[in-house]
């Protein structure tokens, strides 16, 4: 009988190790999270994959300023019914990332993904993500 049970236990055992993998498998998962929990942003910085958001919202955190979006940006990611657009995930990670800064529609520095701002000073450029201080 009692060979039974340990049969029914090692089952049991194989069969939640499976589901954990299955799980960590589907949801993306990262170890190295967990294993370098003990490190300064390594959660974040592991998972989000856009580098840009991250190049710029460094630059940001140590400007320590609010920052806004320009006009065609802001239209583009605020449409409820746009979902493909490239910056949509773009925003969303840059807003994370950047707490607790903030989006500030009367502040002077403004990100924008062209380079139309004429009177403008760029300040940091990173790929095609431009940062501008229009004083």
């Amino acid at each position: 009988m009692p060979s039974k049970i340990n049969k029914f236990r090692l089952l049991f055992v194989i069969i939640l190790i499976l589901q954990a993998y299955l799980i960590t498998h589907r949801t993306a998962f990262d170890f190295e999270i967990l294993f370098n929990f003990n490190k300064k942003n390594t959660g974040i910085e592991r998972s989000i994959k856009d580098q840009s958001a991250i190049k710029i919202g460094n630059f940001l955190k140590k400007k320590k300023q609010n920052f806004y979006l320009d006009k065609e940006m802001i239209k583009e990611v605020t449409n409820e019914y746009n979902y493909t657009s490239r910056n949509i995930k773009f925003y969303h990670r840059l807003i994370e990332y950047t707490y607790p800064l903030k989006l500030d529609s009367k502040s002077k520095i403004i990100i924008s993904d062209n380079k139309k701002y004429k009177k403008c000073k760029k300040i940091f450029n990173y790929k095609n993500k431009f940062i501008y201080d229009c004083k």
